[in-house]
């Protein structure tokens, strides 16, 4: 799946705009990981990509705080890193 930032309200969400109610706060682990599950891997018999997809979520929308940094990695990003710092 793409990431892509979606604003929902004042809260912005990376590329899972169909699940806001991930941004409940009640929600324990398992509700978190039930509603990933439910709205994008419902034809999986089991719960591990929800749980694997939840993981990054679960500190993302959990842990970060305003004015946080997140460093995406892109081609660009990697390219400029190897030539700033080859690995020979």
């Amino acid at each position: 799946m793409q990431s892509w930032t979606c604003a929902l309200g004042k809260t912005d969400i990376i590329g899972w705009c169909d699940a806001k109610e991930l941004l409940n706060a009640e929600l324990n682990w398992y509700g978190f990981r039930e509603v990933l599950h439910r709205v994008y891997y419902a034809d999986r018999k089991t719960y591990r990509a929800a749980g694997n997809a939840g993981a990054s979520l679960w500190n993302f929308i959990r842990n970060m705080k305003k004015d946080d940094y997140v460093l995406i990695p892109s081609i660009i990003l990697i390219f400029i890193l190897l030539k700033l710092f080859p690995m020979t």
